[in-house]
């Protein structure tokens, strides 16, 4: 690794107790020694479990040599949820390498053997947090066993955090391990978004989910002073407690609502004209309300055209009101809009019905739409006359049509079995 990599680090990150010395190059036998320790865990398939020894001495390695190897070593680390004795091996490290850590992540590991009881989760997620004081990104994904209790437990150890700028608080559904019993544990709802912006007012990038409605009437969540990206994931909340989560964040640049089926098209609008002067970056997925294709569009045409900082939107071909308004009438910086519809039939015909509602624009915008390959199969005669039939639509309104399939989720692109549409509005 080049010297000029642990350069990179702000001059925020260094502190009186960690100074940065002049020699910063590793030697790469010392990183191979490191790793040497470091292996999976995987109890029950042979291979070794590292002891706590290995990891302190590798640390204690590592120290010794400059701290900047120390951060570059554990500026990111995951504790698995879900595994007591890996878990407590963490933990044992983090007493030694806490400070240099600057991304802290809770999440169920690859392999579920030993679940942590209740007691053990909020134990785990207290004594980390607590020794990592300089986390600015913390994860908490699929806690296990977590109530309103744990909850407050984990928000209070928080607090000390003051360089937090990011906190993700995720909950995935999956069966318990024995009973084969779905775990909802902890789910969030207008209380919990109230407590985490008193605790933590000077937060910038905000992941919650799920979210569901709460049966007591919702009050305005006060303004965060530095908010500026929020993503609400299986949102079941209504139009009413939307507007109350956006309505003083007017600062907020992106904005992410995914799986809201329990939100009309016009009440997502009216929250967030609340952020129309700010709003870089729009991503809606699910099924909104009114659902057919045919959903009248005048109402959003206007009030889309005010969003002038809006550069990029993302939906579903499932809110047809938001993509054709955005294109009919798009915000005066609006220059990519992608769709996403993995569903079986969404194929060239869809697409097409699509198009064919939007009329001939003026400002040049990419558009790309992610779909299943195999509705997009041209072997067949009907296949190749559904292509044919989108092409002709397309060169009939002046588009630029591009197909190509998808390639694996490793180079970040769809994965096999998509394929991508781009097209380009107003050339």
């Amino acid at each position: 690794m080049s010297s000029s990599s642990s350069q990179n680090y702000s001059d925020t990150d260094s502190s009186p107790d960690m100074p940065t010395p002049a020699l910063t190059r590793v030697p790469p036998e010392l990183w191979e020694h490191v790793f040497s320790h470091i292996h999976p865990l995987r109890r029950r398939h042979g291979l070794q479990i590292p002891d706590t020894a290995a990891l302190f001495s590798a640390a204690l390695v590592c120290k010794a040599w400059s701290e900047p190897a120390l951060r570059q070593l554990y500026k990111i680390v995951r504790v698995p949820n879900d595994c007591t004795a890996w878990a407590e091996v963490v933990t044992e490290g983090l007493k030694h390498t806490g400070p240099a850590v600057r991304t802290l992540i809770f999440e169920p590991a690859d392999w579920v053997w030993d679940n942590l009881n209740k007691a053990s989760t909020t134990q785990v997620l207290s004594e980390c947090i607590q020794l990592a004081p300089r986390v600015q990104c913390l994860s908490i994904q699929s806690p296990i066993g977590m109530d309103d209790a744990d909850f407050e437990a984990a928000l209070t150890c928080m607090i000390q955090l003051s360089r937090l700028k990011k906190l993700e608080w995720i909950r995935t559904f999956f069966p318990a391990q024995k009973s084969g019993e779905v775990d909802l544990d902890i789910i969030f709802n207008m209380s919990h978004l109230h407590r985490i912006r008193e605790t933590l007012p000077y937060i910038r990038d905000l992941w919650l989910g799920p979210i569901l409605h709460s049966s007591v009437e919702s009050e305005p969540i006060p303004k965060w002073a530095r908010l500026t990206s929020l993503t609400l994931e299986s949102v079941s909340i209504d139009n009413e407690d939307l507007y109350n989560i956006l309505c003083n964040q007017r600062s907020l640049r992106h904005v992410d609502l995914s799986y809201a089926d329990s939100l009309t098209q016009a009440g997502i609008v009216e929250a967030l004209k609340c952020t129309k002067k700010t709003l870089r970056s729009l991503r809606l997925a699910g099924t909104f309300k009114p659902r057919p294709v045919g959903t009248p569009t005048r109402a959003f045409q206007p009030v889309l055209r005010e969003f002038t900082a809006l550069r990029s939107l993302r939906t579903t071909l499932r809110a047809p009101a938001f993509s054709a308004a955005a294109l009919v009438h798009p915000p005066p910086r609006l220059r990519r809009w992608k769709s996403w519809d993995v569903m079986p039939g969404v194929g060239p015909d869809v697409v097409r019905r699509f198009l064919e509602t939007i009329p001939v624009a003026r400002e040049r915008i990419e558009f790309v739409f992610t779909v299943r390959w195999e509705s997009w199969e041209t072997d067949t005669e009907d296949g190749k006359a559904r292509m044919a039939r989108l092409t002709q639509s397309c060169q009939s309104r002046g588009l630029v049509l591009m197909v190509e399939k998808g390639q694996p989720a490793t180079t970040g692109r769809p994965a096999e079995g998509e394929v991508i549409v781009r097209s380009l509005v107003g050339l």
